[in-house]
């Protein structure tokens, strides 16, 4: 919450007073974290987009991301996607199958 709450800060200061945020601002000044990168990179590869989720995945290897932590974010998202399908499939409650912390009123339906 303090990483938002600093984000928030930093856009609020780069506006000034009166001034205006916008996607430009927020894509030139946020910092991505490295679950919404993953993000990225998945969505690339389900798209077959090869020469896109390539650039994010350099990317993450020039900031220095260690590799490990790269492939393992990259399992848990692919697994919890596996599991989602899963569940669907049979007809399973999917907050409970993956294991999400949520608020159990955001996610309590049945599929």
């Amino acid at each position: 919450m303090q990483d938002l709450i600093n984000e928030i800060r930093k856009q609020i200061e780069y506006a000034g007073e009166n001034g205006t945020i916008t996607k430009e601002s927020i894509d030139l000044l946020a910092v991505k974290q490295m679950e919404s990168v993953i993000f990225d990179l998945t969505d690339n590869l389900g798209k077959k987009n090869i020469k896109e989720a390539m650039v994010v995945l350099y990317n993450l290897l020039y900031a220095k991301e260690p590799i490990q932590k790269i492939l393992i974010t990259l399992y848990n998202h692919f697994k919890k996607l596996y599991i989602t399908k899963l569940a669907i499939r049979q007809n399973r409650n999917v907050r409970r199958s993956t294991g999400f912390k949520t608020k159990p009123s955001l996610f309590s339906w049945k599929i």
